[in-house]
């Protein structure tokens, strides 16, 4: 005679490994897409910050980059970062407002080529970049092997792999 409680016991843990399975799998592709989303915007911020350290620098030609280029990366991402921390969501959202807010200084001010941004914005700005930059850096998991530009830490690449 078949005994169904063992049948029904042994199939229940079976659908519960299954279940546990596919979870795992789901998180883990939605991981992997994170990760990739964050390395193209990496690659935007530390666009960014070489641009404010360039204009920190009296070099003016960000300024025209600045008003021609916009954030391509983040428009079509933002809305796949919702597996992102709260607070490290923050941080990218805090810097891509604060290069709207400069794209306008900058549109504002492209007409008169002898104006400069002040130094003081300039350096809001870097901080403001700086943090999103370390938040992607270590969301994409870009090892030391990976070749970036690394623009925000300049030519102190230790500075940015802590």
């Amino acid at each position: 005679m078949f005994d169904w409680s063992i049948f029904l016991s042994a199939s229940s843990v079976a659908t519960m490994i299954s279940f546990g399975l596919n979870q795992g799998a789901s998180n883990y592709q939605k991981s992997q897409k994170i990760r990739a989303n964050c390395r193209l915007l990496f690659h935007e911020v530390n666009r960014h910050c070489y641009w404010i350290r360039q204009l920190l620098n009296n070099d003016y030609l960000p300024i025209e980059l600045l008003k021609e280029y916009p954030d391509i990366e983040w428009s079509k991402i933002k809305y796949e970062l919702t597996g992102l921390p709260f607070n490290q969501f923050e941080m990218l959202l805090d810097h891509y407002t604060s290069m709207e807010s400069l794209r306008a200084l900058a549109k504002r001010i492209g007409d008169y080529p002898t104006t400069k941004i002040p130094r003081k914005i300039l350096l809001e700005h870097l901080e403001t970049s700086g943090k999103a930059h370390k938040v992607l850096y270590n969301r994409a998991k870009i090892d030391k092997s990976t070749k970036v530009n690394n623009a925000f830490s300049g030519n102190n690449s230790k500075e940015n792999s802590k």
